[in-house]
């Protein structure tokens, strides 16, 4: 036999990849599950091999925060049609914080052509940073929130008098992102000091894998989050605050065997000609307070 047709030889190989890889037979029981899948997911083989994906381990969702089920996923398509799939997707890590990912679905055949399950590989791509790297690439480790490794508030106001000081020069537009957990009081409350801080963390570094590399994601009170959002003009705003609270409201935690999550409400507003720092979060505050009242409408 030669080395490369030992099955254990193609089993270290894969395992020592980077990037995530599990197969799967045609129920979707998972059969494999290599290092690169442990490393971005946080979740070890013993706690999937043998489990199916319609246990929705990852609970995938796209950047609309909709869950793409084990029904309709580029893993099933590859399994009953023989397509090779591709999707950009956020996976739920083991944290509970959401990571977006590059998915790829390939069928596997046995010797006479049938599908006989699937192979897929997810990566993160270049650019997001890890969830094991505890610094953020432009926030000196001094001005990192101890709780959620993103900017504190004293960077967040450093930033936005820069963003504005390049705006009343250049024009270069840019927006304010404010993001609120209205219940967290009740969710503490209800479940705990410690709880509601995993919760802020996992929304946190759901937010800081969510924003874009020239984009600014802090921690600016006890109950809110800020993102500047640079290049982004008024018609984009709404938008793009939307998807970004979409992925941030899919951020859950395990406690006592409970799967727990709270709503995150966001205002919006660009900057303008003659804003001040204060001027600017005043009307993204007023953004915001009508979005809690909106959900606190809708019953949310």
């Amino acid at each position: 036999m030669q080395p490369f047709d030992d099955p254990e030889v193609c089993r270290a190989v894969l395992d020592s990849l980077s990037v995530g890889v599990y197969l799967v037979d045609r129920d979707q029981k998972i059969l494999f599950w290599n290092g690169g899948a442990e490393r971005i997911s946080g979740f070890l083989r013993h706690e999937v091999v043998g489990r199916t994906c319609r246990d929705e381990i990852l609970v995938r969702t796209n950047e609309h925060g909709c869950v793409v089920c084990a029904t309709n996923s580029p893993l099933s398509a590859a399994i009953e049609s023989g397509q090779h799939g591709e999707a950009h997707l956020y996976l739920h890590h083991r944290s509970g914080h959401r990571i977006p990912v590059l998915v790829r679905a390939v069928p596997i055949r046995d010797s006479s052509g049938a599908i006989i399950g699937a192979a897929e590989s997810f990566d993160v791509p270049h650019g997001v940073i890890s969830n094991d790297r505890r610094e953020h690439p432009t926030v000196p480790p001094q001005y990192l929130d101890p709780l959620t490794h993103l900017a504190n508030p004293t960077f967040c106001q450093v930033k936005l008098r820069i963003f504005l000081s390049t705006f009343a020069v250049e024009q270069m537009a840019f927006s304010v992102l404010l993001l609120r957990l209205p219940e967290q009081e009740r969710f503490v409350a209800q479940h705990g000091a410690e709880a509601g801080r995993m919760l802020m963390r996992a929304i946190g570094e759901t937010l800081g894998n969510t924003v874009r590399s020239k984009d600014l994601a802090g921690r600016w009170s006890d109950n809110e989050f800020l993102v500047i959002l640079a290049n982004c003009e008024i018609s984009d705003a709404p938008w793009i605050a939307e998807r970004i609270t979409s992925v941030a409201n899919a951020a859950t935690i395990r406690w006592w065997g409970e799967e727990l999550s709270a709503p995150v409400v966001f205002g919006v507003a660009t900057a303008e000609y003659g804003d001040s720092l204060e001027s600017l979060i005043e009307r993204s505050r007023k953004s915001l307070e009508q979005g809690c009242r909106a959900a606190d409408a809708s019953g949310t």
